[in-house]
């Protein structure tokens, strides 16, 4: 199992998911700094609100310019399109469920 992710709302309601069976995010996400995208954590839930999702997209933006597989991409683009969606709506969360 991989790391989920979910948009939902202020009381936990699921929008919208993406599921990750293959364990793509995980590999690709940076350990060793001090960026949010180092605080996903992949074995615990992690949940971004829309005044973090800024930094979180220029990190993410970083993240996309990695040498890619076809499939990392799409799942990579995927999860931003949650992003933007959690980043115009005071009332929406942006939530990585690990293992």
């Amino acid at each position: 199992m991989g790391i989920d992710v979910n948009l939902q709302d202020e009381r936990g309601g699921v929008i919208e998911s993406i599921y990750d069976p293959r364990n793509l995010l995980k590999k690709l996400l940076p350990r060793e700094d001090r960026s949010l995208l180092s605080g996903i954590d992949p074995y615990g839930d992690t949940t971004f609100n829309r005044l973090q999702i800024d930094q979180f997209l220029l990190e993410w933006h970083e993240l996309k310019k990695k040498q890619l597989t076809a499939e990392q991409a799409e799942h990579l683009q995927k999860i931003e399109d949650l992003a933007v969606k959690s980043k115009n709506d005071v009332h929406l969360y942006l939530k990585f469920i690990g293992d």
